[in-house]
């Protein structure tokens, strides 16, 4: 089986950003800085509501006070920074706003230590951590099967016990 018909082409899981430059002009990550740095990252979306926001306002050179309560005023992909730990940890989700008070999650990325992962979605989690259970369970049953006694009509398989020594010194 192939891996690639596990994970879509947009799949980024399994790599990570970091731009060491944008850290070193811009400084440590911050809670006001860290869409900017997430923004530069193959991650984003530029046909999100975000960039649309940011393109109605990069003429008038006046910032968005609010930028998420203006993101309410449209439907689509937008994304958003939903838990902060500055400057060492933060949520994205990317996320699909359906109404002024509607979304639905559509991915969720977390930055850790200034590198930007794509957290797995539950399926690939799941499977993973089955797929390690029952892998160590089959190398289990390998080692046993190897040491397994062999088998007499009259007894069947019997694992020969072997007590250690009951005597007792005086």
């Amino acid at each position: 089986m192939d891996i690639n018909d596990l994970h879509p082409a947009d799949d980024y899981t399994n790599r990570f950003f970091i731009w060491h430059e944008w850290i070193q002009a811009n400084g440590a990550l911050t809670a006001d800085n860290v869409f900017d740095y997430f923004a530069s990252s193959m991650f984003y979306d530029k046909q999100s509501n975000n960039q649309v926001l940011r393109m109605q306002t990069v003429h008038t050179g006046m910032p968005i006070e609010n930028e998420a309560e203006e993101l309410r005023r449209f439907t689509g992909v937008e994304f958003a920074v939903v838990h902060s730990q500055p400057p060492t940890f933060f949520i994205i989700q990317k996320r699909n706003r359906i109404s002024p008070d509607e979304v639905k999650p559509l991915a969720t990325y977390f930055i850790n230590n200034n590198r930007i992962y794509q957290s797995p979605d539950l399926y690939s989690l799941l499977s993973n951590r089955l797929l390690t259970s029952v892998s160590a369970l089959q190398t289990s049953l390998d080692i046993l099967r190897k040491k397994r006694p062999d088998y007499t009509p009259r007894q069947g398989f019997v694992w020969p016990i072997q007590m250690g020594d009951t005597s007792t010194e005086e």
